[in-house]
Formats: C-alpha cells, structure tokens, sequence
C-alpha cells in the first residue's frame, strides 16, 4: 500500500517537461496586455501560449484561453493552432492526475501536428501520449514514444525538454520496479538540473527521489530530498509542486509515528489544494489527515477529517476512494463500540462497490461486517464474511502474483529490445563512422573555399571602389576639393574594413585551418571524444566567421550609403514580441529570462527593418553578456512626442572607456571573460549608426557588475483622423 500510495501521488510530477521560463508570471502578464492588439492566427499561438502559461498556477484561466484559442482555430482552419490547444487541455487533465480523461484529446493534437512541419510540438505531443500510455499500463508502447520525442528533442539539441524525458523514462523504470535504473536516471537527470538552476526539474526530480530514498528507508535523505522539492516550487511559484511535497513530508512522519509533524504538512498540503481547486489531492490529504488523527487515538477529529475527505471523494465521483473513507469510519466506529453507526458506513462503502472491480479495500469491508456481525452475537454471519475476507485477499494475492510476473517478462522485454537496439546502434555506428568522417573532411574543405571566396570578394569590391574613385578624381581635377573629402571617407572605409578582416577573420580562419591538419594527421588514430572535439572546434570557428561576414557585408552597405529609409506606420508591440521570439532559444540556453514592458497599442513612425536590427541586437548582445539566471528586458516610455525604447539587462556591465569606444563606432570592443560565443563589436557598430539614421542617439548607461541599459528614442506615428 505504501508503494502504490507513493507512487500515485507523484503522478503529475511526470506529466510534462518544460522549461522553467514558461513559469515567468512576468511574460504571462506581459502576453495578457498585448492581446487586444492581436487577430487571426497571431492571436490564437498567443492564446495558446497563455494558456500553456498559466496551466499550473491558475488552470482555470489556462482552460478558458484555451477554449478560445479552439473556437478561432477551427473557425479558421489553423492545424496548428486546434493542435496546441488540444494539448493544452490534455496537458492540465494530466496535471489533475487524470490521465485517463486526456487520452481524446491528445490523439487529436496528434492529428492535427502531423499535418505541420513543427517537429518541436509533435515531439511534446508524443511525450504527452507516452505519459497516457504509461498511467494506463501500457509500458512497451510508452518507451517506443517516449524514446521517439526524446530522439526529436536531441536532435533539436534542446537541454530541458532532454532532461524532461530522462525523466520521464526514469518513472517508466519505477513502474516496472526496476528502482536502480530508474535511481541512475534520476540523478543524472538532478546533477543537470541543478547545474541549470532549473527550479522546476529540481522540484520535481527531488520528489520523486524522495520517493525511492523512502520506500528504501533511508527517510532522512527523503526528507531533504522533499524539502528541497518545497523550497523550488516556491521559487517558480508552482504551488501544485508544493503541496505534493508537504504530503509525501506528512506520509514519511506518519509512516515514522510522528503523528503531529505528519498533520503539520497534511494541513500545508490540504489549504493548497483547496485553493486552487484539485480534489483529488485535496481528498487524500484529508483522509492521510484521518489516518494520523486515528493513529494518535483522537477518534473524534479522525471521524472529521474522514467525512471532509468522503464528501470530496463523492463529489469528485471518486467511488474507489470514498468506499474507502467510509470504510476507516467504520473502523473508527467499531473501535468506540457504536456497531450500529459502524454498520451503516460500512455498508455505504459496500454500496460504491456494485459496480467496482475487487480490490484490497472490499476485502477491509468484509472484515469489518465480520467484526461487527460477532460483536452482536451473529456468529454464522461474521464467519461468511470472514470467509469472503479470506478468499478475497487470496484472489487479490493470486492476481497481485500474475501481475508481478506480468512485469517481470515486460522488463525482460524491455531490457531485449534495448540491448538489441544498442547491439544495433553500435554496428551501425561503426559503418558511419568511415563516412561521417569523411564528410566532415568535406565539409571542412568547402567552409574553407567560401570564406575564401567571399573574402576575395570583399577585398576586390573594395579595391575596385578604390579605383573607381581615383579615376574619377582625375577625370574631374576641377571637383578635387570637393571629391577630396569623399576619398578620404572611401579610404577610412576601406582602412576599416581591411582592420576587422585582418583581425576578426585570421583568429577563426586559423583555428579551421590548424583543426583542420589536425583532423587529417589523427583521424585514424583519435578517439571519438577528441574527434567530437576537433569538429565542434571546427565548426565554432567556420559559424563566427560565417556570422562576422553577414555583419561586415550589412556593415559595408551601410558605409557605402546604400542604406535607404523607409518609415511606415510600425506596431511597437508587435516587433517587441518578434524579436523576443527569435531570442528565445539563445536565452534559454543560456539561463536568461525575456521580459517586456510596454503600454498597449504603441504605433511608431520609423524604418521598421532598422528598429528590428536594432532591437535584434541590443537584445542579442544582452543575452550573450548576461549572467546565468539574469534577465533582460524591453521597456518603452512616453517621452513627450516620441518614445523612448530601453534593452535593460543584469550582466556584467562595462567600464566608461568601453561605453565610450562603443558610441565613437570602434571596433573589437574588449570584454572581460569572453565566452566561445562572444561577437564582433559590429552589432553595436550598426546600432550606433542606425540609430543616428533614425534621428536619434543611442545612450548607453552601465555600471560594472550591475548590467547596462541602452536607450533612444523614436516618433510616434501620427493619429488618423
């Protein structure tokens, strides 16, 4: 009973893995001001996304969001948007540990995925059906999906939707009782997730390590384990998380005969889950409550918290459950001597049982009509109900027999197929590896020829300009005054260009061409760590070069005056929200959290592509410089006729000399603790030059070690009339 009582309620701890930045009540706030401006598909995904949001702290709104978000979806024919709603709905049924009630939904959220090319929401869509799979016993089938969106998000190299499904395969282990698979994996799953100061994966995977230290008994490491589990979900605010916590404290103390410990986080447990509305929970705190209170011999207030949890059990159409809690008051009734109250829960709980398959619990009924059918002298009648005691509990062992041997040729099946699979998996690797490697030494040789040729270009076009230029000057000697101070830009130009050429290009060049010798002299010999090595070294370098010349070849036609304004009416909100979700992906890779800050409604009159270059890379370079778990936010104030737009980050900061160096347009910029993705200084370089072509000065405020804030201002758009 212990087992399975553990095991139930760290249910939801295995629903879903996300990361822990869809918990930001900021961006959920932020997302709920901007909606009115939204229509179409944009305002379905926005929807979705709040009700995705708001799914753990405040399930009521999630539904409510979601239900719209369905209603636009079919109206419009969006597979998309009736996919993540679908998901959405299956995903909190799962949340309220009722897997079962998820199941249509889920399958049609997999209809309708498969009809878009967004592997990212099909590969959560599967976890979630390996979770159904799994609640429902279906184990094989539920590690074939579960493995399946774990290959998808590898692929994807997404870090906390990995550690989710580890997890996720962790549980899979536990039900199957292979404990020390499932042990390893867990705490695999916990050194990353404290490593990512992932407040959510630490919440959850202490839980359910709590929950093997216990049922191994070592309760000291269980209790730390679900304390440290409480003190997480404070952090994100996941007050679901918490309460489960306090109940798996007060069953350990209970379990221990630390009777008012265990009613001290019964009670936490319980004030939570009536208020955010799960009865389920809220009816085994209640009736774990009745049990401490019986075991204490306070009978009274065992009664109390009896009928409090039969009452929600029965209006939470929980049969199973509310037999049960009748039956303890039968319990508690025969040990006061009051037989005739006792028979008449008893009888109750009897009643739920017409139409419920026999458990352990009808078997406790029987023997309590055999306790007070010989207390009143009914002696031939208590031993038929002995007897049906007796025979169903050694039904109930037979079954419980089958069952065990059930699993135990499921995990003989499941360690074959992963032992064929890693069989095979190893053969196919070995056939690879010849022509991963030479595909690499491909790869390497082209990357090689294109940085090549498109420095060539670069070099040529600036010497033909050059030329061009000088031509020009002797065929009018009588403009030389005035042609003279266009030479001289033309050369700062050209002096420049070959500066950032020479000095930002030869370092990655040089790191392909040495990796590359390197590669070639060793790959017979190195193993796969160094070759792995060698090629993310190779493909670092390759990727820097690759993104400098995006910014060098921008950089140039803006020198050249190439550069042509075009303002239009922009909604502010709408770009703000853009270019977040572009961001998105580099800041949760590097622990960051996005935030935005804007009024309602903000219409600007600019050149929309250099306001998103702009916020682009203020909001890049915030990201790249920040500290783990930092932040940086979008901010936008009235400021008279025009508003004035700030990118506010917590980084490291930057000395005055820098800020200074950055305004007067130098490149190369020093910062201190350079990372392996640190940039150019060209970004900034366009910012700077962009925001004066806007008509504006971009401000840099920064203070070391504090973080930095860069600002300008842009007009508004004129009313319409």
């Amino acid at each position: 009973m212990k087992i399975l009582r553990l095991i139930a309620f760290t249910l939801f701890f295995s629903f879903i893995t996300i990361e822990i930045y869809a918990q930001s009540t900021p961006l959920a706030d932020s997302l709920q001001k901007i909606l009115p401006a939204f229509q179409g598909e944009s305002k379905i995904d926005l929807l979705n996304e709040l009700g995705w949001e708001l799914k753990f702290n405040n399930p009521k709104q999630a539904i409510e969001y979601t239900n719209e978000a369905l209603k636009l979806a079919v109206s419009l024919t969006y597979y998309e948007g009736m996919a993540l709603a679908h998901r959405n709905l299956g995903a909190i049924y799962i949340i309220q540990g009722q897997p079962a009630e998820a199941g249509p939904d889920i399958d049609k959220a997999s209809e309708f995925i498969e009809k878009t090319n967004n592997a990212f929401q099909k590969a959560k869509i599967k976890n979630l059906k390996a979770i159904i799979l799994r609640e429902t016993h279906r184990y094989k089938e539920s590690i074939v999906l579960q493995k399946e969106a774990l290959e998808i998000f590898r692929s994807l190299n997404d870090t906390a939707e990995i550690t989710g499904n580890l997890h996720n395969l962790a549980i899979l282990y536990q039900r199957l009782l292979d404990e020390d698979q499932a042990l390893k994996l867990y705490l695999e799953v916990y050194d990353i997730e404290n490593k990512r100061k992932n407040h959510f994966g630490i919440s959850r995977t202490a839980n359910n390590l709590g929950g093997i230290y216990d049922r191994m008994g070592k309760y000291s490491k269980a209790i730390q384990l679900y304390k440290t589990s409480v003190a997480s979900s404070q952090v994100i605010g996941n007050r679901q998380f918490e309460s489960a916590a306090y109940h798996q404290l007060g069953n350990i103390y209970l379990n221990s005969l630390a009777t008012d410990s265990a009613l001290f986080y019964y009670e936490k447990a319980a004030a939570i889950n009536k208020e955010l509305g799960f009865l389920e929970y809220l009816g085994n705190n209640l009736f774990q409550m009745g049990e401490a209170y019986r075991q204490s011999g306070k009978k009274d207030e065992a009664i109390s918290k009896y009928l409090g949890s039969a009452e929600v059990f029965r209006n939470n159409q929980d049969q199973r459950s509310l037999a049960n809690a009748l039956n303890q008051l039968a319990l508690v009734y025969i040990s006061l001597k009051e037989f005739d109250v006792a028979k008449k829960f008893a009888s109750e709980a009897l009643n739920e049982y017409k139409q419920l398959p026999a458990d352990e619990t009808l078997a406790n009924i029987y023997t309590n009509y055999y306790k007070i059918s010989k207390e009143k002298g009914r002696y031939k009648e208590s031993l038929g109900f002995l007897e049906k005691a007796v025979n169903l509990r050694d039904s109930l062992s037979k079954v419980a027999r089958d069952k065990e041997l059930d699993e135990i040729e499921t995990r003989y099946e499941v360690r074959k197929i992963e032992e064929e699979n890693s069989k095979l998996m190893a053969e196919n690797e070995l056939k690879a590896k010849a022509i991963r490697t030479q595909q690499l030494i491909t790869l390497v040789l082209i990357i090689m020829v294109v940085v090549i040729l498109v420095t060539i270009v670069f070099v040529y076009r600036s010497k033909r300009q050059l030329r061009n230029m000088n031509i020009k000057l002797v065929k009018q000697s009588h403009e030389l005054e005035e042609k003279a101070g266009e030479l001289e830009t033309a050369n700062a130009t050209k002096d420049k260009l070959f500066s950032i050429i020479a000095h930002d290009i030869r370092n990655p060049f040089s790191a392909v061409l040495n990796f590359s010798e390197l590669l070639l002299e060793e790959v017979e010999s190195m193993d796969n760590p160094t070759l792995k090595m060698y090629a993310d070294n190779i493909y670092l370098s390759s990727q820097n070069t690759f993104v400098l010349l995006e910014n060098l070849l921008f950089w140039s036609k803006s020198q050249r005056g190439a550069i042509t304004l075009q303002p239009s009416k922009v909604n502010l909100n709408q770009m703000v929200l853009e270019v977040l979700k572009t961001a998105k992906a580099n800041a949760v890779e590097s622990n960051v959290v996005l935030k935005m800050n804007l009024p309602e409604n903000i219409f600007l009159h600019t050149d929309s592509t250099l306001l998103r270059i702009i916020l682009g890379n203020l909001t890049g370079n915030a990201i790249r410089y920040n500290k783990p778990g930092g932040s940086v936010e979008i901010v936008a104030e009235n400021a008279g006729n025009k508003v004035l737009i700030k990118v506010v980050d917590t980084g490291k900061g930057m000395e005055q000399n820098r800020v200074k160096q950055i305004i007067e347009g130098k490149t190369n910029v020093p910062v201190p603790e350079k990372s392996k993705k640190e940039g150019t200084g060209l970004g900034l370089i366009l910012c700077v030059d962009f925001v004066k072509r806007l008509g504006s000065e971009l401000s840099i405020e920064s203070t070391p070690g504090e973080g930095s804030v860069f600002s300008f201002t842009v007009p508004f758009a004129e009313k319409e009339e």
